[in-house]
């Protein structure tokens, strides 16, 4: 028997998880799929990326930094906010539940 969650309980989980981050740490697994992102788009600046699943905003600032036009999303208003904070495009986004209205040329779910 399945048992229902809170609705938007995810989100109240990752507000929680990502407070406890170091803001600016990159693991080697990051270091790594930065690289497949790296070679999979062919580094062709201007395309419109999406990050979802966000959390920090790493891998967003990355593609930023190469010449993407990124927009980020997660479940976490609190990791939004923080995406916000560093400049970026955010937006809170439940894969679940919401619908996305933009089209983009690559979507990124990287940990999700």
């Amino acid at each position: 028997m399945a048992v229902e969650a809170p609705e938007r309980q995810t989100g109240v989980f990752f507000d929680w998880f990502w407070k406890k981050q170091e803001p600016e740490r990159v693991d080697r697994r990051t270091l790594q799929r930065w690289r497949l992102i790296e070679v999979g788009l062919g580094l062709l600046p201007g395309k419109k990326i999406l990050d979802v699943g966000a959390g920090r905003g790493l891998t967003a600032r990355f593609l930023a930094e190469k010449g993407f036009l990124v927009s980020a999303c997660d479940v976490s208003s609190d990791s939004v906010n923080l995406m916000r904070q560093q400049g970026l495009v955010g937006f809170v986004f439940d894969l679940e539940e919401d619908e996305l209205e933009q089209k983009y040329d690559a979507i990124f779910c990287l940990e999700v």
